[in-house]
């Protein structure tokens, strides 16, 4: 794993917007086209809103991908997430937001898995990162460090407020699937949600 402070995003015509853009946030929110998509998943559906400039699949395709999905009582309209689409497709990426509920940790990978294969498929996807909230940063990382992983570039990792650990508990770390992945992972958490994941267990683990 490489460390969290290189450029979340390599893409030469990205790097100025990887950690700080010029303009503050309120002055780049512009009204993004939302298409509502339905992925097929077994018997059932997984309810999916991609964010982007372009509703046209040939300029789709040309884009950065961002795939996240939400945390264990959410759903793809989780604020943090919604913030995190309008932030991005304003800088020119496409967001995908899935609804994943349940708390069952491999049906939550295997479910993301399904998203990537279905969206491969269908948009040809080319650079790629994935992410989330919470216990969906943390599928999102167990999925990347997982050998039998959907064909895809993947470039990076997004974890807002990943669940390092319980409340007060730090002798039992989430931090296996960290230690494995070989891909740069971006962490970014609120004072509230340190209390899952302090900071200076984190930065043992990550240096």
């Amino acid at each position: 794993m490489r460390s969290f402070s290189q450029p979340l995003f390599p893409d030469t015509q990205l790097r100025k917007h990887s950690i700080q853009s010029q303009r503050p946030f309120n002055e780049r929110v512009v009204k993004i086209p939302k298409m509502n998509l339905s992925i097929p998943y077994k018997n059932k559906t997984i309810e999916a809103v991609l964010d982007c400039t372009s509703t046209k699949k040939c300029d789709i395709r040309k884009k950065v991908w961002v795939i996240v999905t939400h945390g264990a009582g959410g759903d793809l309209k989780t604020p943090q997430l919604s913030a995190i689409a309008s932030f991005l497709t304003a800088e020119g990426l496409a967001v995908l937001r899935f609804t994943c509920k349940g708390l069952n940790i491999k049906y939550r990978i295997n479910v993301f898995n399904e998203v990537l294969v279905y969206l491969k498929k269908e948009y040809d996807l080319k650079r790629v990162f994935i992410g989330g909230r919470s216990m969906g940063a943390r599928t999102a990382v167990m999925l990347a460090s997982d050998i039998e992983i959907v064909d895809l570039n993947i470039l990076g990792i997004i974890c807002l407020s990943y669940p390092l650990h319980k409340i007060g508990n730090y002798k039992e770390l989430r931090d296996e699937p960290l230690k494995k992945s070989k891909l740069p992972i971006f962490f970014l958490s609120g004072t509230k949600k340190m209390k899952m994941c302090e900071k200076d267990i984190l930065e043992k683990i990550l240096l």
